[in-house]
């Protein structure tokens, strides 16, 4: 094949591709004017306890239709209700089936209320299981992994399996009662 032929080959592949991209005709593309539409978008929140992450978010669309909702930067999800969420400024967005948008935002704050139940729970473990309830250090030293309020609640399936199911900590019954009662509602530091 000679330059020449080489030549007028690519020329008309060419030519043909850059037709067949610019034809739209049989496939136009509808648009939307999302600035006609009054979409709003409310937030309701339930804020976390002190120790967990059971903070809730439900938005509420109107003025559209199709709605999706994102938390942050995430995936679109078709549930309107975001839950397992720490404390902190969260961003929602609502996607109408258009693809319209409206972000708003929320803070989830920190239930520091200190419930009864666990206020009971905690002066138990703190009195039987000061010596006795650790875990070793990094220099093999004994470490009392219930130095703090939080460090009890993050180690509630412990407490249940060494304290109250091992007998460990010669807990008497009216004190596994009461940290029964406290893992029984649910082992968090608001009960």
């Amino acid at each position: 094949m000679t330059i020449k032929q080489m030549f007028f080959t690519t020329a008309i592949f060419t030519v043909v591709v850059f037709n067949a991209c610019k034809d739209k005709t049989t496939d136009p593309q509808p648009t939307v004017d999302c600035s006609t539409k009054s979409i709003t978008l409310a937030l309701a929140k339930t804020d976390a306890s002190k120790c967990s992450v059971n903070g809730t978010i439900t938005a509420t669309s109107t003025g559209s239709s199709g709605f999706t909702y994102q938390l942050n930067t995430g995936t679109f999800q078709s549930s309107n209700v975001f839950s397992n969420l720490a404390a902190g400024t969260y961003n929602v967005t609502a996607k109408d089936a258009d693809g319209c948008t409206k972000t708003a935002s929320v803070t989830i704050g920190e239930n520091t209320t200190k419930g009864p139940k666990f206020t009971t729970a905690l002066s138990i473990i703190n009195t039987k299981c000061q010596n006795s309830c650790h875990g070793n250090g990094q220099d093999g030293a004994p470490t009392n992994i219930f130095n703090t309020e939080c460090g009890v609640v993050a180690q509630k399936l412990r407490i249940k399996v060494r304290a109250l199911e091992d007998g460990m900590g010669s807990l008497n019954q009216s004190q596994i009662d009461a940290v029964n009662a406290w893992l029984d509602a649910g082992g968090r530091y608001t009960d």
